[in-house]
């Protein structure tokens, strides 16, 4: 079904861009809520190793801004951090196309400091990161009947130093020499869906078994065999979050909160939360601490009792990692929004339409040193509102960019005191909503997105999504250079997330 060709042997053409989504799950009479982050520089997920380098996470000594990666139509784009100029593109072309009429997709990873890794909905492809020459790919090669599918067989892509593993939509793992491309085993197979995550040499997948109970495994990364498995107990809701991997522990989302040893799976320690709705997820490692957002799935009908309200549902709470225990959480209603060495800003749930409150916690402690009020990004069906606040943390500083009610306002606060260090107006388009950011050495990459054409209607050729790419500098507010994306058909053409080349 699927072939790794030589770059060789392909036709070039154009890249990538993302609109839909491929995998909804739906359970009955169950809502489930979910918390969300936005990267701080220099401070993501914890352990590196276990998870793909992501947007804001590339570490650079530099004081040059880094050069961008963006992918639309099929198409990589680097763009110059200093001036936006294209330094190279690469088309890629997909064997077999999949119908796209309801939703499309791509994905750009950095594999190393000269490798990176683009997903699309059935091709994986492995790309030189200084020139945009492809190596190679793997294909799933899809029937016609297959081909009028709206769905994606490229699952998910992780990788280590060594391999690549892909997963496939019919429950298929594979695993790739990260050099040549040359498979190496098709491993287990896992028919209800997997979270992955890959260190060490190992892969941790998380899955639910036959019985729909979830279960955590280890996979030998040279050999495709399974080496140990974790079931968690039934006491409360779990998290599909992939696993977390840093320091030979791996720490396991979900009510319990576990932390195994990576090699043998024993069981570390677990913390569980009284209320079984309740779940930990979005975890964090850093400086000895494990950071953990929580949510819950609540019932929606054919309830007894008192429901929980929204705010409750949220809570930020640090964990000792080599005891587990807890050494402070939240008020109800916060949510992680960044998690720097110096602070952990979170939000914390709105109480007002038009504004929230960003709050800054001692990383240590907990305790609330300062707190802001945001305004509310402009979301509706003709803005691009996929995204939190833009927000980073770089050099003792939070970075943020509000939209003052009528007007992109560039805001730069002390994290220590909340003491605001300036603010510029940015001479965004107010009408553009904003989607994702990435911060590169005192630049900020914003992409924005306006609707236009109407109401989509399937395989509607005159409704669209109109992006732009704006460099904004932090000193003055001043944009820098600005790339037109332009218009892509609505659903039907892909478009990345924006990536920080290394």
């Amino acid at each position: 079904m699927g072939d790794k060709l030589p770059a060789s042997s392909q036709r070039k053409t154009s890249v990538v861009r993302v609109r839909g989504v491929f995998f909804i799950v739906i359970v009955a009479c169950v809502t489930v809520v979910a918390g969300w982050v936005i990267t701080a520089q220099g401070a993501r997920q914890a352990g590196s190793a276990n998870r793909p380098i992501s947007n804001n996470r590339v570490a650079s000594h530099s004081t040059i801004p880094q050069d961008v990666y963006v992918g639309y139509k099929d198409t990589v784009y680097r763009l110059s951090g200093q001036n936006g100029s294209i330094v190279w593109k690469q088309a890629l072309v997909q064997p077999s196309k999949m119908n796209r009429i309801s939703g499309s997709s791509m994905q750009v990873q950095v594999m190393s400091s000269n490798l990176i890794c683009v997903q699309l909905e059935n091709t994986v492809f492995v790309l030189d990161s200084s020139s945009g020459k492809q190596l190679w790919q793997y294909a799933v090669h899809l029937t016609p009947a297959q081909q009028r599918e709206t769905r994606a067989y490229i699952g998910s892509v992780v990788f280590d130093q060594q391999r690549v593993y892909i997963y496939l939509a019919t429950g298929e793992l594979l695993g790739f020499d990260i050099q040549s491309g040359k498979q190496l085993w098709q491993g287990p197979r896992f028919p209800n869906g997997v979270s992955l995550s890959a260190a060490d040499g190992m892969i941790y997948a998380k899955s639910t078994n036959a019985q729909g109970h979830p279960v955590l495994y280890a996979v030998d990364g040279t050999t495709g065999s399974f080496l140990w498995h974790f079931q968690p107990q039934m006491w409360g809701n779990t998290s599909f979050d992939a696993p977390l991997v840093a320091d030979g522990v791996v720490y396991d989302a979900g009510n319990p909160l576990y932390a195994l040893d990576a090699r043998t799976g024993k069981q570390l320690w677990e913390q569980p939360l009284s209320d079984r709705a309740s779940f930990f997820t979005n975890l964090h490692l850093l400086n000895g601490r494990l950071y953990a957002d929580t949510s819950a799935a609540v019932a929606s009908v054919g309830t007894v009792g008192k429901q929980p309200t929204m705010p409750a549902l949220y809570r930020v709470y640090a964990f000792d990692v080599q005891s587990g225990k807890m050494l402070w959480q939240s008020q109800a209603g916060d949510r992680q929004l960044l998690v720097d060495a110096n602070a952990i800003a979170v939000l914390a749930s709105a109480d007002k339409v038009d504004s929230q409150s960003l709050q800054l916690l001692d990383p240590v402690s907990g305790a609330l040193r300062w707190q802001t009020t945001l305004r509310t990004p402009v979301c509706d069906s003709e803005h691009l509102c996929g995204q939190p606040p833009v927000a980073h943390i770089a050099d003792g500083k939070l970075v943020l960019l509000d939209n003052g009610g009528q007007a992109y306002a560039l805001r730069v606060l002390d994290l220590q005191s909340g003491k605001q260090l300036s603010q510029y107006p940015v001479s965004l388009p107010f009408k553009e909503g904003l989607g994702e950011s990435v911060l590169s050495n005192g630049r900020l990459y914003v992409k924005t997105g306006v609707h236009g054409g109407g109401q989509y209607s399937s395989g509607s050729s005159n409704t669209f999504w109109n992006y732009n790419l704006y460099a904004i500098d932090l000193t003055g507010g001043q944009t820098a250079w600005h790339y037109q994306i332009g218009k892509l058909l609505e659903y039907q053409d892909p478009i990345a997330p924006l990536v920080l080349a290394p």
